[in-house]
């Protein structure tokens, strides 16, 4: 859920600053900042910050809840963050013949790890899993937030690999066109902290 535009909430926090003309004297200085560190003010009462920093929070919660409200009336179903660095499709493909001679597709050991993590995790956004599996035509948008490695990946095979996950959880019936009508605004953005997905599923609006 994207932060409504202009809007950041705020905190209290304190810190410890030398007297002026006492040689190894510390005071305390109480702060109201946005969460992103950026100062708001300071030297007014403690009070006078706690009713600030209150009032502000409170509107921004008002707001991300019209903002969510405005997000589902818009066909949003769900937003899932699954963690971990990608594993593109090509990985998870593996010819294998059993004892019977028969040969069928099988996952390798990275994408099959990819499968267990993800099912996991799952249990931290389990309550956002629409209660049966879709089967209507939605848009699932992928923003994948990844580790920059020397073999470029391939998008395509990303979102395959995505799309098969979320059948794996139940999430959409199959990857048919006639369930996941579009993936359009799907990326990869490179992050040096851990790695995520993010996946948007909205219901298409005629």
């Amino acid at each position: 859920m994207k932060q409504p535009k202009g809007l950041v909430p705020l905190k209290i926090f304190s810190k410890l600053v030398a007297v002026p003309n006492a040689i190894g004297m510390l005071r305390k200085e109480t702060i109201l900042a946005t969460i992103n560190n950026v100062k708001v003010c300071e030297g007014i009462p403690e009070d006078w910050m706690n009713y600030i920093c209150e009032a502000v929070n409170n509107y921004a919660d008002i707001e991300i809840y019209k903002t969510k409200q405005e997000e589902i009336s818009r066909g949003l179903i769900c937003t899932l963050h699954i963690p971990g660095q990608p594993v593109p499709m090509d990985f998870g493909k593996q010819v294998v013949q059993d004892s019977s001679g028969n040969f069928s597709i099988a996952a390798v050991k990275e994408y099959a790890k990819r499968i267990r993590d993800i099912k996991k995790s799952s249990r931290t956004f389990q309550h956002l899993i629409p209660s049966r599996p879709v089967e209507y035509p939605v848009h699932v948008k992928c923003t994948f937030y990844m580790h920059k490695t020397n073999a470029k990946p391939c998008l395509p095979e990303l979102i395959v690999a995505t799309l098969d996950q979320l059948v794996r959880l139940k999430v959409i019936k199959n990857i048919s066109n006639e369930v996941v009508a579009s993936t359009d605004g799907s990326k990869i953005e490179y992050i040096l902290n851990e790695p995520y997905t993010i996946v948007e599923i909205r219901r298409m609006i005629q």
